[in-house]
């Protein structure tokens, strides 16, 4: 689909700095005018006739460019500057008929509110527009997401089932060789190695079935400040390791909302690993907890290197991963979670270097619904 194209009207100067140049120009002029109006002699009429007409133009061009408000106060000032030449100045009087001068300026606002309430509809359609053809965009793209997911899920949890019984059977003949094997015998460091693995099969496998059939979210009352601090403290160790510094900022006071409290635990667990994984020896991650209007909003962001703005959109595809023992699903199932409570999830960059992801959740919280329902009794 071809973007609409603007008539000539919406074609004049777009930008704010070619608009503000395009009304001092109509104001020069506007003044170039007046000059000339009241320098001429009086006796010359059609001198008189043609400058009065020429007001039009400084009129016009700042309603092009302003809309009605522009082109009403342009009026206003052209009729302003332009009264004392006509009734008032005897000695500079404009020699024409005086219905002829009061029609000119009434036409000076008709001529500016017209060409000025034309210039606001037509920016209001264009953003109309543009929006709609953002949204039709975005519901393109979550549709063949949605497709794609779908069938990614019936892949991964087919291949998940077939993979884990034969799975199931080599580590459980691993650990019956492991105990026949004496703990000083060679061989059975082998067999807990394939404990071990399989052990670590067995949590990639079940990262694919939470991704192809995640569990229905149970809402109850979720203390999301004191979870996230959880969270937190899990990772602190394994940020140490990696000398990254894990700070985080949880605003005071933030009631309960309806959650899944395992489901945030996974989310807010992905997010902030997925940070400290992201930055170089030395980084720092910082994790926030605040309330945004009606929202609550959890906000993770690094001095890594960022997200290039191209792929932006695929972070939460699922199988997208920059890491070389990554899964790719981390994310995506976060964005799952995101969605069954009803929120969004929004990335950018943090200034100067980094990514910053921020999660937004209904700021509902039980005291509001038990609220509700009381209400609801009592009717």
């Amino acid at each position: 689909m071809n973007d609409p194209k603007p008539s000539q009207l919406g074609a004049l100067p777009p930008s704010e700095r070619n608009a503000r140049l395009w009304t001092v120009s109509a104001a020069i002029l506007m003044l170039a005018i007046s000059i000339a109006h009241y320098t001429v002699p009086t006796h010359h009429t059609p001198y008189h006739d043609l400058l009065r007409r020429l007001y039009y133009l400084p009129v016009l061009m700042i309603a092009l460019v302003n809309g009605l408000r522009g082109g009403l106060i342009a009026a206003l000032g052209t009729a302003l500057i332009y009264a004392p030449h006509a009734f008032l100045i005897e000695h500079h009087l404009d020699p024409s008929p005086a219905v002829n001068k009061l029609l000119e300026i009434a036409f000076y606002f008709v001529i500016g509110g017209l060409v000025g309430a034309h210039i606001d509809r037509e920016r209001r359609l264009t953003g109309q527009l543009s929006r709609a053809e953002t949204e039709k965009k975005a519901i393109q793209r979550s549709l063949e997401r949605t497709a794609r997911l779908a069938a990614l899920g019936e892949l991964s949890a087919g291949l998940a089932h077939e993979i884990r019984n034969p799975l199931a059977s080599i580590k459980g003949a691993a650990e019956i060789l492991a105990d026949d094997f004496g703990s000083e015998h060679p061989k059975r460091n082998l067999a807990e190695i394939l404990v071990r693995e399989a052990d670590r099969l067995n949590a990639v496998l079940q990262r694919f079935l939470s991704f192809a059939r995640p569990d229905r979210a149970e809402l109850r009352a979720t203390d999301v400040g004191a979870l996230v601090a959880e969270v937190v403290g899990l990772v602190q160790k394994q940020a140490e390791q990696h000398n990254v510094t894990l700070s985080a900022r949880i605003d005071a006071e933030i009631r309960p909302i309806e959650a899944d409290a395992d489901q945030l635990r996974q989310l807010a667990l992905n997010l902030v690993l997925n940070g400290v994984q992201a930055v170089d020896d030395g980084g720092h991650v910082w994790v926030r907890l605040y309330e945004s209007d009606e929202r609550l909003a959890l906000e993770v962001s690094d001095d890594g290197p960022g997200i290039p703005e191209a792929d932006r959109d695929r972070v939460f595809d699922p199988f997208v991963t920059g890491k070389d023992e990554g899964t790719g699903l981390g994310l995506a199932i976060s964005l799952l979670i995101v969605e069954a409570h009803g929120g969004y999830v929004e990335i950018g960059e943090r200034e100067p270097t980094g990514a910053r992801v921020q999660v937004y959740l209904p700021r509902r919280s039980h005291d509001d619904r038990e609220h509700d329902t009381t209400n609801s009794a009592d009717r």
